[in-house]
């Protein structure tokens, strides 16, 4: 069997250490944690309101940057950008990136944090302890630390880019041996440990023997294999269904990109 359906995630959480915060269960119909079209169908959910944005990944500084963009045209537009981390960048630039588009994306996000342009407002070592909703459209009060010390903030939206953990309701009750840390299957985590902090596009395939579990022709593939690893590139998942059918067939050298002529 290949684990490789759409259930892929669950979303993190507001609080510390991705656990719910005080209040967040109640609040979390009101909290997007995914990516919002801030300058496309949410726009007016967005514009001239006091938004708080959680996250230091590419997620997060997409939605900073657009909430940013979003100023320009409505300035009463203001954004409290909150990262867990101790960095006072958020986004680690790659050296030479190949990836124009992401470097701009770091640099842009990096630079509103640290110069306070586009009504942006970035901490660092933020813990969010507890999210009171105010009532439908009437806004949110949340509590929490800012390196230790105790911060209260009134907002109107709250944008949660915590992160995803893979959610693992398919096989819950089959031997799956999983990586504590990264939520992956074991012999692909421990393989995947020795790239850590390597770009993704560096990421090649582990070998067919990193998708093998003790569930007897149990395999999981695509971005769930990679658990809370970032690195998953679609290529990769490409090469992981062939990998498994050439286990499943016994034929190390399958090509399933050949076509059938009958």
């Amino acid at each position: 069997m290949l684990d490789c359906t759409g259930t892929y995630g669950r979303h993190r959480w507001l609080g510390d250490g991705g656990i719910p915060a005080l209040g967040e269960v109640v609040a979390e119909p009101q909290i997007p944690y995914g990516l919002e079209d801030v300058l496309g169908e949410r726009r007016g959910h967005y514009a001239g309101k006091n938004v708080l944005v959680l996250g230091a990944g590419y997620s997060a500084a997409t939605t900073v940057c657009n909430l940013a963009t979003l100023a320009e045209e409505h300035p009463e537009t203001w954004v409290t950008w909150l990262a867990r981390g101790t960095n006072t960048q958020p986004l680690k630039r790659i050296a030479g990136d190949p990836l124009r588009e992401r470097d701009q994306l770091a640099m842009r996000a990096n630079t509103l944090a640290t110069r306070a342009e586009g009504n942006v407002q970035f901490a660092s070592q933020a813990a969010i302890e507890t999210v009171e909703c105010l009532g439908h459209d009437r806004g949110f009060r949340l509590t929490g630390r800012v390196v230790g010390r105790p911060v209260t903030w009134l907002v109107d939206r709250v944008i949660a880019n915590v992160g995803y953990t893979p959610n693992t309701d398919l096989y819950r009750e089959l031997q799956i041996h999983e990586c504590y840390a990264s939520l992956g299957p074991m012999k692909l985590a421990a393989a995947l440990a020795g790239q850590r902090g390597a770009d993704c596009l560096k990421q090649t395939s582990q070998g067919p023997d990193t998708l093998r579990s003790p569930e007897p022709n149990f395999f999981i593939l695509g971005a769930k294999s990679y658990g809370r690893n970032s690195n998953f590139l679609l290529r990769l998942g490409c090469e992981q269904v062939r990998e498994a059918f050439a286990l499943i067939t016994g034929k190390a050298n399958l090509d399933l990109s050949r076509k059938r002529t009958s």
